[in-house]
């Protein structure tokens, strides 16, 4: 995914963060906004002070168990875990697609109202 603007992101927890913290270092720098909506964990402190000022991050109200990413509210790559263990993965630059799982990212975000 090439970002210009924005990048959205929900992910279980900060480890199964995709791109990786120097890639969201890149776009920050490039002007991009990146908002992350994931569990944090406290034995996982060390690396939540890792994270960029710039990132928006946000903890959801319930766990989550799925990977969402979301590029410039155009793209979404949509991964998930079956019971095998296995990741599947669907990209989509549907508009309609695309605009429901940015919708839905925003509100499991705003749904927890708390910020990191």
């Amino acid at each position: 995914m090439r970002c210009t603007k924005t990048i959205d992101i929900i992910a279980p927890s900060i480890t199964d963060v995709a791109p990786s913290l120097s890639d969201l270092r890149s776009l920050i720098a490039k002007g991009v906004k990146v908002r992350l909506i994931t569990q944090f964990e406290k034995e996982k402190l060390d690396e939540y002070s890792t994270l960029p000022d710039e990132i928006e991050a946000v903890a959801p109200a319930t766990p989550i168990y799925l990977d969402l990413t979301i590029s410039d509210s155009n793209e979404a790559l949509l991964s998930v875990t079956y019971r095998s263990n296995q990741k599947h993965n669907v990209w989509s630059s549907i508009d309609t697609y695309t605009l429901t799982m940015l919708m839905c990212s925003r509100t499991t975000g705003t749904a927890a109202n708390q910020s990191v």
